[in-house]
């Protein structure tokens, strides 16, 4: 008798079927809300600009860099675009030599009415350097609100005076944002596999979260004010911590106060451009997020339609569960196109018909292999804590622990 015509399989293969039916009522939950929140956005967008006339606070807005990434100038002048009257941007970088500032200087002199500064802050061994920049770059601040930002996001018009609106609500303490990928260069496997695992797992996992409740933060955006910083330490009870988002997060809620998420989305630049990148950045996004929710980070495979279908048809191959799998892959693949077409910029995509008709062919295959990309990443991602990031190996530990991170080697 075939092994698989055995009783435990068969039972395998049903749970896996049905662990694949659960994934598929996820997605297109996340999709639901994913689509949900486009729509409040546009719906609150015009309310910012109508009414009253309003009183807006000074802003100093951090922005720790390290090397000319793709999208670099782009992303910055999003934030320099800004419709908001009052703040000043404080770059800070490890060396004074780093490409990112020459970027910054030109800025400077194709916007000389905007206040920018630019602070060389040193590193600082076995502790989290952009945490380390972040405390310089607070030396320079001049408001009593302070929005950080990382490098690579894009931010939408009105995003500083939704930060403000966020913060004016009673009991919120930190304001963070989600945020969706757009590929740095439009034909390029390992970015569309990065930016796949942002729009079609990370988000719809942030806001199905949200949704039941939890208060996370994303490094992102942060924002709160100079006070309540003061209050939880200052960066200084955050060097130690590579999921240093999470750590204020979880000392903000132990306050009583809230984390708000905006109704806003902001974009991030996917810059990997080879395999060995991307697999240093999904470890060190999976390993980070372990050392933060360890239960919720494992319970996050069962999420892999593909991945539970294939095993399902692995067990028992029949035609049923043949069919089953094929099922499944089309729902993920429709899944994935609208949420694609939601999340990404209308400028940046296919104009033509036979344009649209060979990115949505080309998705298929990625698909399938991003999704057990995935699952592997998270099995992975518990057989150790060393993770790449900046220049630097570090070892990501649970931010209950002591000290939960410290510098190896520098790369």
């Amino acid at each position: 008798m075939p092994f698989f015509e055995h009783e435990a399989f068969i039972w395998l293969s049903a749970i896996s079927a049905l662990i694949a039916l659960f994934g598929v009522i996820y997605h297109w939950i996340g999709l639901h809300l994913i689509r949900e929140f486009c729509q409040h956005e546009a719906e609150l967008q015009p309310l910012l600009t109508k009414g009253e006339k309003k009183e807006w606070p000074r802003i100093s807005v951090f922005k720790p860099l390290y090397g000319d990434i793709p999208l670099l100038k782009e992303a910055l002048e999003t934030l320099l675009n800004q419709d908001y009257p009052y703040f000043e941007i404080i770059f800070g970088v490890h060396d004074a030599k780093d490409p990112a500032v020459k970027v910054v200087e030109a800025l400077q002199q194709a916007y000389p009415t905007q206040e920018i500064k630019i602070v060389i802050s040193p590193t600082k061994k076995g502790m989290n350097q952009k945490v380390i920049n972040l405390g310089h770059i607070q030396k320079r601040a001049t408001s009593d609100i302070f929005v950080i930002a990382d490098a690579d996001i894009h931010v939408p018009p009105y995003w500083l005076k939704y930060i403000i609106q966020a913060l004016q609500t009673p009991k919120t303490a930190l304001v963070t944002a989600p945020y969706a990928g757009i590929s740095a260069h439009a034909v390029n496997p390992w970015q569309s596999f990065s930016r796949l695992g942002i729009n079609s797992s990370f988000l719809p996992g942030v806001l199905v979260s949200r949704y039941l409740g939890r208060q996370d933060c994303f490094g992102a955006t942060m924002a709160l004010t100079r006070q309540k910083l003061e209050e939880l330490g200052g960066f200084e009870a955050l060097e130690s911590y590579v999921a240093d988002d999470a750590k204020l997060a979880n000392t903000v809620r132990k306050t009583d106060e809230n984390v708000a998420l905006l109704p806003a989305l902001t974009l991030t630049s996917v810059t990997e451009n080879s395999f060995q990148k991307l697999i240093q950045h999904e470890l060190r996004w999976g390993r980070t997020t372990k050392s933060v929710q360890p239960i919720a980070y494992a319970a996050s495979i069962l999420q892999f339609s593909l991945v539970w279908s294939a095993l399902a048809l692995l067990f028992h191959p029949s035609w049923l569960f043949l069919t089953f799998f094929f099922f499944c892959l089309f729902s993920r693949w429709i899944n994935v196109l609208c949420s694609e077409n939601l999340l990404i910029p209308k400028e940046i995509q296919a104009k033509s018909e036979l344009g649209k008709l060979c990115y949505a062919a080309s998705l298929l295959p990625i698909i399938f292999l991003r999704e057990w990309m995935g699952a592997l990443v998270i099995l992975i991602s518990f057989l150790g804590s060393k993770v790449h990031w900046a220049g630097h190996i570090l070892f990501a530990r649970s931010i209950r622990k002591k000290p939960p991170v410290f510098q190896d080697e520098v790369e």
